[in-house]
């Protein structure tokens, strides 16, 4: 009799961890490894300016990265790539020398080469000393949408800017 009341028992223990085990591997366990952030700062510095004519768009040529944390800007084609679809957040300056004639500048946002985000910034220029225009915005991107500079000024005369500086990241 007591042999069958430890089986009954054993039974039992048995039958209540089994249902746990069940109940654990019903249960979806996510585990994930600390992504690489989506962040990046480029710049493009020119001894002397680069200059830009009159009324004429000019793609910013960047010549370095300070950080480039999960490698989605390219040097060589001037684009940050979006690796995921999402929300980001992008800061752009632009360092101009002092213009020769009144007139605005222009800073343009261009996802797949020409389609021109809505947003773009006009500002006027100085004629007295140089000068920055600065522009943030976010945007929705999809993976694998290129994001490039560009640069207008209307002026009357070719003007020149002597750094470019874009930063970016990923929101969500």
């Amino acid at each position: 009799m007591k042999q069958l009341l430890f089986s009954f028992a054993g039974f039992l223990f048995l039958s209540s961890l089994s249902a746990q085990i069940v109940q654990l591997s019903k249960q979806k366990v996510v585990t994930t490894a600390a992504a690489t952030p989506i962040a990046f700062r480029a710049a493009a510095t020119y001894i002397g300016g680069e200059p830009v004519a009159n009324n004429t768009e000019k793609k910013v040529d960047f010549t370095g990265v300070y950080f480039d944390e999960n490698k989605n800007f390219s040097i060589a084609t001037d684009e940050f790539i979006a690796p995921v679809t999402g929300i980001y957040h992008f800061d752009l300056r632009v360092g101009w020398l002092q213009f020769s004639a009144p007139g605005v500048v222009t800073l343009l946002l261009r996802t797949n080469l020409y389609q021109q985000i809505a947003v773009s910034s006009v500002q006027t220029s100085s004629t007295t000393q140089i000068f920055d225009s600065n522009f943030s915005t976010l945007l929705k991107l999809n993976a694998g949408d290129k994001v490039s500079v560009y640069v207008n000024q209307n002026s009357g005369a070719q003007q020149k800017f002597q750094q470019v500086v874009l930063s970016g990241f990923k929101v969500n």
